[in-house]
């Protein structure tokens, strides 16, 4: 695979691409380019180094909820989640509960 950073920075711009909250009326159009974007982000995540080499990582629990666009789905939702945290070669024991 070619650089690292940049492929996470790419990530990162994916996701912020896949957010569907930014658009007021999201159109086929839109879901297919997001859908687009997800594969992408998906092929780039399947290249990229576990994080397990990182030096002095800590656990941080998360617990609340969050408010999200009417038109994401709570898969989409967890798809979007799984994503940002791998995109920081983080990792997630969450379970996600609608």
């Amino acid at each position: 695979m070619g650089n690292e950073t940049a492929s996470r920075v790419k990530l990162a711009d994916l996701a912020d691409n896949m957010n569907l909250t930014r658009i007021s009326n999201a159109t086929e159009v839109d879901k297919e380019r997001i859908k687009k974007y997800s594969e992408t982000a998906d092929r780039i995540m399947d290249v990229l180094p576990y994080a397990d080499s990182t030096p002095n990582r800590h656990l941080v629990e998360v617990n609340g909820v969050a408010e999200v666009h009417p038109l994401i789905t709570s898969n989409a939702f967890a798809d979007m989640f799984i994503a940002f945290i791998e995109a920081h070669g983080w990792f997630s024991a969450a379970a996600l509960r609608t």
